[in-house]
């Protein structure tokens, strides 16, 4: 696999913490061995106090790299594989 992309609500917790572990062990095994991508949605940010923390703890990058501001917003080249026949 050369790349999985995680288009939002990841975890669903919806602030309830352990559920983030949880949700990580199992795809542990594959998330490991493949490059992935991830950005969060409104289960990320919901439930007050919550507001990305999860998200961004357990799911870092190197957002200034990017020459961005924001964990939030960041980009990184994955490699292209060109077939021709």
């Amino acid at each position: 696999m050369d790349l999985i992309l995680f288009a939002g609500d990841l975890a669903y917790a919806d602030g309830f913490t352990p559920r983030w572990d949880s949700y990580a062990r199992l795809g542990q095994k594959l998330w490991a061995n493949s490059i992935a991508s991830y950005t969060g949605g409104n289960h990320e940010v919901s439930s007050g106090a919550e507001q990305w923390v999860n998200y961004e703890l357990r799911y870092p990058n190197d957002f200034d790299l990017a020459n961005s501001d924001s964990f939030l917003w960041y980009s990184y080249d994955a490699g292209v594989r060109w077939l021709v026949g």
